[in-house]
């Protein structure tokens, strides 16, 4: 049994100066099982701090996050971290990485090299696993990191990202792969993206954030970040996508 992800009224903020400086605050949002939830602006805004924040690698000033479960526990929560080159051991080729980072076969590693290679096939990737990172580029290690983040089976994805450094036919397949092995497994992702066609392609909603600080509430001195509908997800309509930009693009500069 799988549920949702739910954040309420979360804050946060760096103390890197005197003062402390404000990310975000009373953000709050729910993301069903199978439903995928694309974060969207500018660069600076606070998108990957929110991530970082999902998944307890930096604390949160105030509220909560109520972690999808699976059988009354909370389920595993999977990354793909913007620096993916520095998440592999250079001195194991990628199918080891792989093995090697699997938390629910740490006991049989020639199965976990197995799962990566179903994994592998099921993305629609043509990816050489007997290399060591430091003869990958950026795109084959971007790759390998989306293997690894659905090789756990786990209840939550965060990724950051992770079509940004794949050619244009690689990106493709990967998108339209990443969508169906979520809805297939009943995971919930929140995904970083820059691109329309990422988004447009991917995410059931859309979460705009125009700047930082930013709330998802109408509040003093903050920006306001709004959830969208992605309307056209089921449409090749060139000029219906170019909309949907459009329509962000309006979001993000009258909530300033």
């Amino acid at each position: 049994m799988r549920s949702s992800l739910i954040v309420k009224d979360l804050s946060a903020s760096y103390k890197d100066t005197k003062e402390p400086t404000d990310v975000f605050r009373s953000v709050s949002f729910q993301v069903e099982s199978g439903k995928i939830l694309g974060v969207f602006g500018p660069n600076g805004s606070g998108k990957t701090t929110l991530l970082k924040v999902l998944a307890g690698l930096k604390p949160a000033e105030a509220g909560e996050v109520v972690l999808p479960m699976r059988n009354g526990e909370p389920g595993p929560v999977a990354t793909v971290p913007q620096d993916y080159r520095s998440s592999f051991f250079e001195w194991a080729n990628l199918e080891h990485n792989l093995a090697l980072t699997s938390t629910s076969l740490p006991s049989h590693p020639q199965q976990a090299v197995r799962s990566a290679r179903a994994l592998r096939t099921e993305l629609g990737l043509d990816l050489d696993l007997s290399l060591r990172p430091r003869r990958c580029s950026g795109g084959m290690l971007q790759q390998a990191a989306m293997i690894r983040a659905f090789q756990d089976a786990p209840s939550l994805i965060l990724a950051d990202e992770p079509f940004s450094a794949l050619d244009f036919n690689v990106a493709a397949t990967v998108r339209s792969s990443f969508r169906r092995m979520v809805k297939k497994r009943g995971i919930t992702a929140i995904v970083v993206l820059h691109q329309i066609v990422d988004l447009s392609e991917v995410c059931d909603e859309v979460l705009v954030v125009p700047g930082r600080p930013f709330s998802t509430e109408l509040l003093p001195g903050l920006e306001h970040a709004v959830i969208m509908q992605n309307e056209f997800l089921s449409t090749d309509q060139r000029e219906d996508r170019v909309g949907f930009l459009a329509l962000a693009g309006r979001v993000l500069g009258g909530a300033r």
